[in-house]
């Protein structure tokens, strides 16, 4: 099971991408691009997601430990030829992402996950950090 996730950096609020369902948002360092938060947006538009009070912890942090008070958000498409993608599939590819990143705005998933052996999810676009490429092992 093969997925490719499309990274764009959203410069404006004006972005379409702000309305997005279905798919990966991001917190990166605004200068060394360091992804320091991965989220996912199902029912709620990445917008949403955003402005929730369960986010409100997340940016305490950012401001407080790790000084940033402005940040560059990313909204990551999900491609795939899996013919019914799913809330779980979406939550398999954040936690894998979030386990071999560590970014350190997520607390779940650094440690423990539920694997889905032998996902293969790619990075492309504006995705700031290498590897692209990561292989769920199980």
């Amino acid at each position: 099971m093969e997925f490719e996730v499309i990274w764009k950096i959203i410069k404006n609020r004006s972005n379409s991408k702000w309305h997005f369902r279905h798919c990966l948002y991001a917190i990166i360092h605004p200068t060394n691009y360091k992804i320091l938060y991965i989220g996912k947006a199902w029912q709620r538009t990445v917008k949403q997601r955003f402005h929730d009070d369960d986010k409100n912890s997340l940016y305490d942090f950012l401001s407080s430990e790790l000084n940033l008070d402005n940040f560059l958000f990313m909204v990551g498409d999900i491609l795939t030829d899996v013919p019914r993608f799913t809330d779980e599939m979406l939550s398999d590819i954040e936690s894998l992402l979030i386990k071999r990143i560590q970014p350190p705005g997520n607390i779940q998933s650094k440690r423990t996950r539920i694997s889905r052996p032998e996902m293969i999810v790619t990075c492309t676009g504006d995705w700031p950090k290498s590897p692209q490429r990561f292989i769920d092992r199980g």
